[in-house]
């Protein structure tokens, strides 16, 4: 496998774990009190977007180190190496938006989570990985983070 590859890969996995980051929790799954105010509410639901978005940026960056260790080592990688990060991205993430609720950056992350499931599925992980599906799950969670205030790259 081609070191370019590799970098590709690490890129499009760090770029999806970024975006997946964005939502931990969704406050919209329980109905708020009749007391409690709706804005009281959604600020619960951004805040909570906001700690799975970072969670989601966490989760890539810890995945983009091993591949650049792995590009850095004198072998090439092996795609069975590939599917093992492919499948930690989508185990990860989905743990973190398990309970997230329905919002925009909870089902972006799951979304990523599925397309990480799907490409380490694949025979040719690293092709599977730069699909445009791989693309735009990330880019989806990209847009859905930045909607609650939070950067992240996937």
């Amino acid at each position: 496998m081609h070191r370019t590859r590799v970098l590709t890969l690490a890129l499009a996995v760090t770029s999806a774990l970024a975006l997946a980051a964005c939502g931990d929790k969704d406050a919209t799954t329980a109905a708020p009190a009749a007391s409690t105010p709706a804005s009281t509410a959604a600020a619960s639901t951004v805040a909570s977007d906001k700690h799975l978005c970072a969670s989601v940026q966490k989760i890539g960056d810890d995945l983009k180190d091993d591949l650049v260790k792995m590009s850095n080592d004198s072998a090439d990688p092996k795609p069975g190496t590939f599917t093992t990060i492919l499948n930690g991205l989508s185990d990860k993430v989905t743990a973190e938006a398990f309970s997230a609720g329905d919002s925009a950056v909870a089902l972006a992350a799951r979304q990523l989570a599925a397309e990480a499931a799907n490409a380490a599925k694949d025979p040719d992980p690293v092709a599977a990985a730069g699909s445009a599906g791989f693309e735009k799950a990330g880019n989806d969670l990209t847009a859905a983070c930045k909607t609650v205030g939070v950067t992240v790259y996937f």
